[in-house]
């Protein structure tokens, strides 16, 4: 997931892939309700995450990001994958399971 001012980084691959891109919280063309407020890497974490539940449900998808943007993306692809070496199969996919509910009940 890019912002649209990196968007068109990504233009080579849109051959092989489909390319999704959003601007974050606060950058380019999505302004914050409450620019005071503190933002959180959790919480762009989230928002990508919907984005990916909404354009791919039932299958895998590769992110990539620019400087903030692969922060994101880290934290996103590290929540489960902490889960799952620390305590195995089940907890990962329960504590997917709740993300997902948290999404959804949003």
């Amino acid at each position: 997931m890019t912002s649209g001012a990196l968007s068109h980084s990504f233009d080579g691959i849109a051959d092989d892939y489909m390319v999704a891109s959003y601007d974050p919280r606060g950058m380019s063309r999505s302004p914050l309700d409450d620019p005071q407020a503190p933002q959180q890497v959790a919480h762009h974490a989230d928002d990508t995450f919907r984005v990916l539940e909404l354009l791919s449900p039932d299958a895998p998808a590769r992110v990539a990001g620019c400087s903030s943007g692969a922060i994101v993306a880290l934290h996103l692809l590290a929540r489960v994958q902490d889960t799952f070496r620390r305590d195995g199969l089940m907890p990962a996919v329960a504590e997917f399971a709740e993300l997902l509910r948290k999404v959804l009940s949003t």
